[in-house]
C-alpha cells in the first residue's frame, strides 16, 4: 500500500507514516529513520530553504516502501533455529554454514550437549516469509526489543559471525547484535557447473566448480548411471563464508578409448539437492599409432658371386611392432646405389615369411610390400645380384627401411649391405 498522493485536500500526519512503517500510532517517529523506509525521499527539503537534512511531511506523500511486498505495518513471525549448548543458546559459526543449513551438529566439536533450539521472531521483511539482508529481526510484534544475535555462543574457528537456520524462509543468515540480517543465502546447494580437466584414451578428469558454502557432498554422473561423491572437508573445501567459489575433480578411469561420454554434477546436503549442472559430452582420446621393438640394425653382405648364376643372402627371422594400427602396413627398403643389385624384405602377421618369402601368408620379397594392419610383423630381408657381376658390385651402404601404417613412419632400422662381384 503507499501513502495518499499530495493535493491540497488530502492530509496525513506523523501518525500515518508512522502505522506505515510498522509503528503504533503513539510511537515517537523518527523522521530521518522513517524516510530511509520509502524510496524517492528528496535528498534536499524542497520549498523553505533549510538544507539537506531537513524532511517535509509532503515528501511522504505517494511513497512505498523501497522494495517487496510484504504486509505494511505488520511484523512478519520466522521460525528461527539453532542450537543449546548445556542450556546456553549456540549459534553457527561461519565456517560451519553446512550445518546451519542442514540444522544439524554433523562433524563439530564433540560435545553430548547440543540440543535443537527453536524461537520466533518478527522481521520487518519486505517480502512476507522471505529474509533479506537488511532485515530486522524483533523478539515481538511490537518493535519495541531486537534480537541480539551476537549473544549466543559459537565455536572458535570461524570469524565470530553467528548463523541462524531460518525454517520459514528456508535460508540461513547472520544476525548481528542490532538484530539486522546479512549474509543471507538459501540451504539448498548452489548450482555446479562442470568442466573438463584432463583427457586421456583410458580416462577423463571432470572438474565440478560451486558456492559451496552449504554443500556437503558433490555427486558425479557419467552416463546417468555411474556415479562417484566427493564431500566437504575431505575433497574441496565447504561450509565457509569465503566459499564462493571452489572446485573438486572426480577421475574416471577404464574408459573404452576414443569414445564419447555424458557427465554431470550437483550438490548436496542432508536437507536438500541443488539442481544438476548441465550435460557435457566428451570423448577419450584415440590411442596414437606407434611402432616399438625396432629390430637392431644389422649386416647384410654377400661374401661371393658366380658369373653364371643368381647370387643372393637372405637375413635372419626380424620382428617389428604395431600398436593401434589402421588399415594397411606398407614396409620399404631404400634402393642401392648400384640399380642392378636388389635389397628386398617380405613380411608376415601370423609367422616368420621364410626364405622362400612367402610362409605363413607371406607377401614374398619386394622393394615395397604392403599387407594388412597387425601387431607382430614377421620380416626377412633379401640381397641379390640379378645375375649381373660385371659392374662394380655394390660397396658397403647403409639403407634404411621405412614401416608406415596409419600416417606414422618409424625409419630406425637400417641395413648395412655390401655385395663383391667376381671380375
Amino acid at each position: 500500500m503507499a501513502l495518499p498522493a499530495f493535493a491540497a485536500t488530502v492530509t496525513m500526519s506523523a501518525a500515518d507514516i508512522s502505522v506505515e512503517i510498522g509503528n503504533s500510532t503513539t510511537a515517537m517517529l523518527d523522521f530521518q529513520g522513517a524516510a530511509a523506509s520509502f524510496s524517492g525521499i528528496a535528498s534536499d527539503e524542497l520549498t523553505e530553504g533549510f538544507g539537506a537534512e531537513a524532511i517535509e511531511i509532503k515528501e511522504f506523500y505517494g511513497k512505498t516502501f523501497s522494495a517487496g511486498s510484504g504486509t505494511y505495518g505488520t511484523r512478519n513471525a520466522h521460525i528461527i533455529k539453532y542450537l543449546t549448548d548445556a542450556g546456553a543458546s549456540q549459534a553457527w559459526s561461519s565456517n560451519q554454514m553446512i550445518n546451519a543449513a542442514e540444522n544439524s551438529t554433523t562433524g563439530m566439536s564433540a560435545n553430548t550437549s547440543f540440543s535443537a533450539r527453536t524461537e520466533t521472531y518478527h522481521f520487518d521483511d519486505y517480502i512476507d516469509d522471505d529474509l533479506t539482508d537488511g532485515d530486522i529481526a524483533f523478539i515481538g510484534t511490537t518493535g519495541t526489543g531486537k534480537f541480539d544475535g551476537t549473544a549466543a555462543a559459537v565455536d572458535s574457528g570461524g570469524t565470530g559471525v553467528r548463523f541462524y537456520f531460518d525454517d520459514t524462509a528456508d535460508d540461513i543468515a547472520s544476525i548481528n547484535s542490532s538484530g539486522v540480517v546479512a549474509n543471507t543465502r538459501s540451504i539448498t546447494p548452489s548450482n555446479v557447473s562442470c568442466s573438463i580437466s584432463t583427457i586421456n584414451t583410458t580416462s577423463i578428469v571432470v572438474k565440478a566448480t560451486a558456492n559451496t558454502q552449504v554443500t556437503r557432498t558433490i555427486r558425479f554422473y557419467k552416463d546417468n548411471g555411474t556415479e562417484q561423491t566427493k564431500t566437504a572437508g575431505t575433497h574441496f573445501d565447504g561450509g565457509g563464508l569465503d566459499d564462493t567459489n571452489v572446485s573438486v575433480e572426480c577421475t574416471y578411469d577404464s574408459l573404452a578409448s576414443g569414445t564419447e561420454f555424458d557427465f554431470k554434477a550437483r550438490g548436496e546436503n542432508a536437507v536438500a539437492n541443488g539442481a544438476d549442472s548441465s550435460t557435457i559430452a566428451v570423448s577419450t582420446a584415440t590411442p596414437s599409432t606407434a611402432w616399438s621393438n625396432v629390430p637392431t640394425d644389422f649386416n647384410l653382405h654377400l661374401p661371393d658371386g658366380d658369373s653364371s648364376i643368381d647370387d643372393d643372402i637372405k637375413s635372419q627371422a626380424k620382428q617389428i611392432t604395431l600398436a593401434n594400427g589402421s588399415g594397411n602396413t606398407t614396409i620399404s627398403c631404400q634402393a642401392p646405389t648400384n640399380s642392378l643389385v636388389e635389397f628386398k624384405v617380405a613380411a608376415s602377421t601370423s609367422g616368420d615369411p621364410g626364405v622362400n618369402g612367402t610362409g605363413n601368408s607371406g607377401t614374398g620379397f619386394g622393394n615395397s610390400v604392403t599387407i594388412a594392419a597387425g601387431t607382430t610383423y614377421h620380416l626377412r630381408f633379401f640381397l641379390g645380384d640379378a645375375r649381373d657381376d660385371t659392374d662394380g658390385g655394390q660397396a658397403a651402404q647403409d639403407r634404411t627401411v621405412t614401416f608406415t601404417n596409419n600416417g606414422v613412419s618409424n625409419t630406425d632400422l637400417q641395413v648395412n649391405i655390401k655385395f663383391i662381384e667376381l671380375g
